[in-house]
């Protein structure tokens, strides 16, 4: 008898750790995977939501023309559908207007996506990795990778510098120096970068691509053409 007990009390307990480790295997496999060091907040995609921001555009001609621009730009997430790579587009439309008090006009269509290992936007046709995940300092990448331009090499700068919108949002923000050149030996500046806000996505895009002069016939601030943008951030919601 004693010896059938012993037996007893051992499939008992066999089963008892078998059924633990049962409920321990389905509560495991219900968890979401941890993803909030990945980065995917900054650059979040969610059909509705918008950003404005306010745009000043300098354009150089080579015949020492200079043609100013200011404007705000909306930036409105406005549909979506799943592409055939498994993920999801989505359809941004951007509109111009001179100032607040005047109405929002149509200006183009361009779409972004996210995939596991990077942020996409693709302007006109043209698509461009915006980001590499997971994000950190340093982190670099060919953001012409999926475009047959030239290698382009794009670079996380700043992680995690508070950056705030006036009056709306002061979060963590991401820099991304796409390119640092002022090379006063061929003339040429090419200076571009985007700052990404955790929450919100794109507040800050800048380029100086310029082709430089020197001596006699120069254009402004001894500039021959090129382009100078600046667009920011200016608000944010939902529609």
């Amino acid at each position: 008898m004693l010896e059938l007990f012993t037996i007893g009390r051992v499939r008992t307990g066999c089963v008892l750790v078998f059924i633990l480790w049962l409920a321990g295997s389905s509560c495991t496999s219900d968890l979401e995977p941890d993803i909030s060091g990945v980065g995917y907040d900054y650059f979040p995609l969610d059909s509705g939501s918008y950003i404005d921001y306010s745009v000043s555009q300098t354009n150089y001609t080579p015949n020492g023309g200079v043609v100013s621009d200011e404007y705000q730009l909306r930036v409105l997430v406005a549909d979506m559908f799943e592409n055939e790579g498994g993920s999801t587009t989505y359809i941004l439309y951007r509109y111009r207007r001179p100032d607040e008090n005047a109405e929002w006009e149509f200006h183009s269509t361009w779409s972004a996506r996210r995939e596991e290992i990077r942020g996409i936007t693709v302007e006109g046709n043209v698509p461009y990795q915006s980001l590499s995940f997971p994000v950190r300092n340093g982190l670099s990448w060919d953001g012409n990778i999926l475009n047959s331009q030239l290698p382009d090499t794009y670079e996380i700068d700043s992680l995690g510098v508070p950056y705030t919108i006036d009056g709306l949002i002061t979060a963590n923000s991401l820099t991304v120096v796409q390119e640092d050149l002022l090379d006063f030996v061929i003339l040429e500046e090419d200076r571009r970068y985007e700052v990404y806000l955790q929450g919100v996505g794109l507040v800050e895009k800048s380029i100086r691509q310029l082709d430089l002069c020197s001596g006699g016939g120069c254009g402004p601030d001894g500039i021959e053409s090129g382009i100078v943008y600046m667009q920011k951030a200016i608000g944010y919601g939902k529609e």
